[in-house]
């Protein structure tokens, strides 16, 4: 996981938006630019001991998380689309 996982994953909730909008963000840009920086740059794991390790780290960070912050990162892990073979 990534700081732009993080990001992606609390985004839309109140605070986080409040201060993003106050800089002058666009969140709707941003969060479609951190879905896409993470779809190029993310690498997959196959499965095996590396993957095992991974889930678990998964969980600690999980968590971490307030239940909205986890919500979204289950919304965001469900709705993940797999890049296109170019």
């Amino acid at each position: 996981m990534t700081v732009e996982h993080l990001l992606l994953a609390i985004v839309d909730t109140p605070k986080v938006r409040e201060v993003l909008k106050s800089c002058g963000a666009d969140t709707p840009k941003l969060k479609t630019e951190l879905k896409q920086f993470i779809d190029q740059t993310t690498p997959r794991l196959p499965p095996g001991e590396d993957r095992d390790i991974a889930l678990r780290n998964r969980d600690i960070v999980g968590k971490l998380m307030n239940p909205v912050q986890l919500a979204e990162a289950q919304r965001l892990a469900r709705d993940w689309q797999p890049r296109q073979a170019e």
